[in-house]
C-alpha cells in the first residue's frame, strides 16, 4: 500500500515538474507533410530513455486547424482546446519518467502560434521539402497503397484547406477549376507559407531543415543535418551514438509502395507551367534559406 503511495505522489511529483505544458520539453517537427516525418518518431525514440516521440497522435487536430481557418473557433479557444487533449496524453509518461516529448505532426503546421502558447517551452523543427518531388508523392498518397487516392481527391473524406479559407487568398475564384494536382501544389505553397512566416517571427525556438540534407545518399550532409538537429536541442551524445542515428536514414518510413503518377518531367508544358506559377515564389524563399 505505502509502495502504491509512493509511486502516485513521485508520478505526480514528476508531472508538475517535467510534463506540465508550461513546462514540458516539448519539439514540435512540422512540415507539408509528405516529408519523411515518420522517420523523426524512429529517430527521438532513439535518443535516449527519456525522449518519447510519436508521429500524428489522435486527434491529430486536423479538424481543429479546419475549425480555426473557418472561423469555429478563437485563437485562445484553440490554444485550450490543444492543452485539454495533449495534457492526459502526457499524464501517461509519469511512470517512464518521460521529459522530453517529441510530436511530429504535419497538421500542426496550421496551428503554430496556438502551440507556442500552449508548450511555452517548446521548441520546433521546420521541414521544407522542394515542390517537385513533393508533388510526386503527394498526387500517389494512399492510406492503403491501393490506388484509392484520397489527398485532395474524389475520395478524400478530409474537407482539405483551400483558398476560400485564406482571407485574401488570389485563387479563391479559380478554386472550383483547379486540377488536383493544382490544389495539392496550392497548399505546398500556402503551408510552407505559413511554416516559414513562424520561423522567421520565431528564430530563437525554430530550426529549419531541408527534406533534401536529411534524406540524401551522402552521408556528410546527412551527419551535418543530425548534429545540427542535436545541437539545436541541446542533446550531447557519444560520436558512435549519433553513426547509430545516422543508420535510422536509411530505412525508409511511410513510403508510397506503387506510383501510379510519375514526376513532373513527364508533364507538358503547360501543366508544368501551373505547377510553377503556384509555387515559384515559395520555391525561392525555401532556397534562399541555404
Amino acid at each position: 500500500m505505502f509502495k502504491k503511495i509512493a509511486t502516485k505522489i513521485g508520478n505526480q511529483r514528476h508531472y508538475y515538474q517535467h510534463l506540465t505544458p508550461s513546462k514540458l520539453d516539448a519539439v514540435f517537427v512540422v512540415s507539408t507533410g509528405r516529408t519523411g516525418t515518420k522517420f523523426f518518431e524512429t529517430f527521438f525514440n532513439n535518443v535516449d530513455q527519456h525522449t518519447f516521440a510519436v508521429h500524428e497522435p489522435q486527434p491529430d487536430f486536423f479538424d481543429l486547424s479546419m475549425e480555426k481557418y473557418r472561423g469555429k473557433k478563437s485563437t485562445k479557444s484553440v490554444a485550450e482546446s490543444i492543452f485539454q487533449k495533449r495534457d492526459p496524453y502526457l499524464r501517461n509518461f509519469c511512470a517512464q519518467r518521460i521529459k522530453r516529448y517529441v510530436e511530429c505532426n504535419p497538421f500542426l503546421s496550421l496551428l503554430l502560434p496556438e502551440t507556442k502558447a500552449t508548450f511555452k517551452k517548446a521548441k520546433f523543427i521546420v521541414l521544407t521539402r522542394q515542390p517537385e518531388t513533393y508533388i510526386k508523392s503527394a498526387l500517389n498518397k494512399s492510406p492503403l497503397d491501393d490506388g484509392a487516392f484520397y489527398f485532395y481527391g474524389e475520395k478524400d473524406k478530409r474537407i482539405r484547406l483551400k483558398a476560400a479559407d485564406i482571407e485574401g487568398d488570389p485563387y479563391q475564384k479559380d478554386w472550383e477549376t483547379f486540377s488536383r494536382m493544382q490544389k495539392i501544389a496550392w497548399y505546398w505553397s500556402k503551408c510552407n507559407e505559413i511554416l516559414l512566416d513562424f520561423l522567421e517571427e520565431n528564430q530563437s525556438i525554430c530550426l529549419h531543415i531541408h527534406f533534401e540534407d536529411l534524406f540524401t545518399k551522402e552521408n556528410a550532409r546527412k551527419l551535418e543535418t543530425i548534429h545540427q538537429m542535436l545541437s539545436f536541442l541541446d542533446i550531447q551524445l557519444t560520436e558512435k551514438k549519433v553513426q547509430d542515428l545516422l543508420a535510422l536514414t536509411h530505412v525508409k518510413k511511410n513510403q508510397t509502395q506503387k506510383l501510379i503518377f510519375e514526376g513532373i518531367e513527364g508533364w507538358s508544358d503547360e501543366k508544368r507551367e501551373q505547377f510553377y506559377t503556384l509555387t515559384k515564389t515559395v520555391k525561392n524563399r525555401i532556397s534562399l534559406l541555404r
